[in-house]
């Protein structure tokens, strides 16, 4: 794998970001099965824009990071407050730290060491400990394998046998 570099997003980067939206979130719906939900993946791409606009403006209490190849972005990790779900999942004990999300790392990029790098990165800014939650099966079988058993399931949230799990991580 050629030299991957990571750093904040800049205002210049929402062009490469979104097209890097419309690519990853489809293929990673099609992984989780549902290729036929194009209103969620379409609804998702716009939610991410959105929240790394919110970054770029400066309006949230959050980091993001991409990982570039070649001046392109294959990956994205937003860090910020936990979400409703995690707080409500586990009951508010993981409501004091925060949260990982829009964790995505394009396909040909997948299983190459480029989540590990960007973990490392978030400790080297000053982030030890986080939470991560996932109700995308898929998704699931890749945090299961790095993290192990999650710390709480919210058995059928998204519909019977389709679970959704939080973890609490030590970086």
């Amino acid at each position: 794998m050629k030299a991957l570099s990571i750093r904040k997003p800049k205002a210049s980067d929402l062009e490469g970001l979104t097209s890097f939206f419309q690519t990853v979130i489809p293929h990673t719906f099609v992984k989780a099965g549902l290729d036929e939900d194009h209103e969620d993946a379409i609804g998702e791409i716009k939610e991410k824009i959105k929240q790394i606009n919110h970054y770029l403006d400066g309006s949230t209490a959050s980091e993001y990071l991409v990982g570039l190849i070649d001046d392109r972005i294959i990956a994205t990790i937003w860090y910020g407050p936990s979400g409703d779900l995690i707080k409500s999942g586990s009951n508010g004990t993981l409501s004091h730290l925060g949260e990982i999300g829009t964790v995505f790392v394009a396909p040909d990029y997948q299983g190459k060491g480029v989540m590990a790098a960007m973990r490392d990165r978030l400790k080297e800014i000053g982030i030890d400990e986080v939470s991560l939650d996932s109700g995308y099966p898929q998704a699931q079988k890749v945090w299961l394998h790095i993290f192990g058993n999650p710390q709480y399931i919210m058995k059928d949230q998204w519909g019977e046998g389709l679970d959704h799990m939080i973890w609490k991580i030590k970086l």
